[in-house]
């Protein structure tokens, strides 16, 4: 094929693949945020929110709409959990599970099915229910998103809502590096906890809540 006819058919194949993507993004129906109103609140949710002031939203919020619509994949956004709750400190997540875990006593000693859960770090998962559940409690960790290097730069403490992009933005500064999800929007907690991609052996230590700084991992450099 002379260079003419390569560069013809490759101009008829973005033309093909722009209409192709017209096509597709015309055919997506109009997003309404009204159709993400939370269901009726709970006595959990309303104990949620009272203990935590600004950070539990119901739908349809713009910070609760934003929530739904930042997952990666459809089938998540397509899931209407009753609230989102986006602790700012450590302590919060230990407020909001001590909440929760309060609830769960109470509904298993009167035979009643528990609330479900669901716990959100970056988001990526294309599992439905993986970081969202339908009528349940989403606690979102993504601005739980420090990222500190130590001392003498041997390790760093990530926080579990940070999102890989986040690490190497701060590591590549200083000429440093971590193993890490391969995409950057990848969250740091679910590839670190359930993504089985990180030796187990570059993992130093993991903070549980009611710690004095932001939930972390610490990972060898």
């Amino acid at each position: 094929m002379t260079m003419n006819g390569s560069a013809a058919l490759l101009g008829v194949i973005v033309i093909t693949l722009s209409f192709l993507i017209h096509r597709i993004q015309s055919a997506q129906p109009e997003f309404n945020a009204g159709k993400l109103t939370s269901a009726e609140r709970s006595t959990v949710s309303s104990a949620l929110a009272q203990a935590l002031p600004g950070s539990v939203f119901f739908g349809p919020h713009p910070v609760f709409v934003e929530s739904i619509q930042s997952y990666w994949a459809m089938q998540e956004r397509d899931i209407v959990p009753q609230c989102i709750v986006r602790p700012r400190t450590a302590e919060e997540v230990a407020t909001a599970v001590t909440i929760l875990k309060r609830d769960y006593d109470e509904r298993i000693s009167h035979s009643e099915s528990p609330l479900l859960l669901a716990v959100r770090s970056g988001g990526h998962s294309p599992i439905p229910g993986a970081a969202n559940i339908n009528g349940g409690i989403v606690i979102d960790l993504r601005q739980l998103n420090n990222v500190v290097t130590s001392n003498d730069r041997s390790s760093v403490a990530i926080g579990t809502g940070a999102r890989w992009l986040d690490v190497s933005q701060t590591l590549d500064r200083l000429g440093l590096a971590v193993a890490g999800g391969r995409n950057s929007a990848v969250g740091v907690g679910g590839l670190t906890l359930g993504g089985e991609y990180l030796s187990i052996g570059l993992i130093i230590s993991a903070e549980a809540v009611n710690v004095p700084e932001p939930d972390c991992l610490r990972l060898s450099l």
